[in-house]
């Protein structure tokens, strides 16, 4: 029996978010060894995994430019506190210097370490067993 288009699609849907392939066959009507036809010829573990990782970079790349645009924020902020202080129009104690240094040089290496994170998780991924 030929299934069209669109039901092979809705199959994939519900196996690219991780159901049960018994369970999709059940819900669609058809055997379960047909989905495993349709899997196999389908390509869909690659297809699922060419999916995933572009879902995957899209998400990295915006919390890499939210997390960018916070930090832009807070050094604008820092660096307008800076000139107001540098001008005589705020007063701060020496040990509130010590810390406004110390958020600098976090604020520095956030997105470095941002960055790194992302790659490390993306080297990992390759590493873990498909069944």
């Amino acid at each position: 029996m030929g299934y069209k288009p669109a039901v092979k699609e809705a199959a994939f849907k519900l196996y690219q978010s991780g159901e049960a392939k018994r369970s999709i066959a059940k819900k669609m009507g058809f055997h379960h060894s047909t989905l495993d036809i349709w899997i196999q010829k389908g390509k869909w573990e690659q297809r699922k995994k060419k999916i995933s990782a572009k879902a995957r970079e899209k998400t990295d790349k915006r919390i890499v430019d939210r997390d960018a645009r916070q930090l832009e924020i807070i050094d604008k902020a820092l660096d307008t506190y800076l000139k107001e202080l540098n001008d005589g129009r705020v007063l701060i104690k020496g040990s509130e210097v010590k810390s406004f240094m110390e958020q600098e040089r976090l604020i520095a290496g956030l997105e470095t370490e941002i960055k790194k994170e992302i790659i490390v998780t993306w080297a990992e991924e390759p590493k873990k067993k498909s069944k």
